[in-house]
């Protein structure tokens, strides 16, 4: 009787598994404009071959999303064709970086943010980009910039022109170094060892009175060095 209800229950669970999934003989990709139908199917991994229930479909519209090239994605099944519909995100058509005056300073910006001339221009990588910039700038000692894009868009082409305005803002400058803990050492030396300096209206040449995330790294090797010298280990 057991095996029997065993052998029942698992047909029901068998028919319920089918009834959810589909059989592909086409698929129709629709809204697509820059992206080729190849693309899009190479990009989803789409197969003939699968069987597609709702888990595959959930992990197809991932795919897709996290491609970058969509904004919106509506997957269905009409007569056993897999019908896909897509809103392209609009392509970056020029990027620039203003505000700031070092050339080389843009270009490691450039460089080092996610958006880029022909790519797909999303919110989301945008605002990462902000941020990214935000830090790199806040580790040479600008820790008051502020960053506006600005964004121009053309609906005919689907595409953006996108300006990063910055404002760096002064530099941060050291008022005090303090030391604490169980030093042993006096704040006189310890002052000394570091490559940081407390700003004083005479330092004006120095560099080393503005706040350096890769000075301050430097001055905790220079200060772990000296102890262990000294045998603290």
């Amino acid at each position: 009787m057991i095996k029997f209800l065993l052998r029942i229950l698992i047909l029901n669970i068998f028919l319920i598994s089918s009834s959810y999934s589909e059989v592909i003989k086409d698929i129709k990709i629709i809204g697509n404009k820059r992206i080729t139908e190849e693309t899009i199917k190479v990009i989803g991994n789409i197969d003939l071959t699968i069987n597609y229930n709702d888990n595959e479909l959930n992990e197809l519209t991932k795919r897709l999303y996290n491609s970058q090239f969509f904004k919106d994605i509506s997957i269905n099944f009409k007569n056993n064709i897999l019908v896909i519909n897509l809103v392209e995100n609009p392509i970056i058509e020029d990027i620039q970086i203003e505000g700031i005056k070092r050339e080389s300073v843009r270009d490691i910006l450039l460089e080092k943010i996610s958006l880029k001339n022909r790519k797909s221009f999303t919110e989301s990588s945008l605002q990462n980009d902000i941020t990214l910039i935000k830090n790199i700038l806040k580790s040479t000692g600008y820790y008051f910039v502020k960053v506006s894009p600005s964004i121009s868009k053309d609906d005919q082409l689907n595409s953006v022109r996108l300006i990063i305005n910055i404002d760096q803002g002064p530099k941060a400058k050291i008022k005090d170094i303090l030391f604490i803990g169980d030093k042993k050492i006096k704040d006189k030396k310890l002052l000394e060892i570091v490559a940081s300096e407390e700003h004083k209206f005479w330092k004006f040449i120095s560099n080393n009175v503005y706040l350096d995330q890769s000075r301050i790294n430097l001055d905790k090797r220079l200060i772990e060095n000296y102890y262990k010298n000294l045998g603290y280990y």
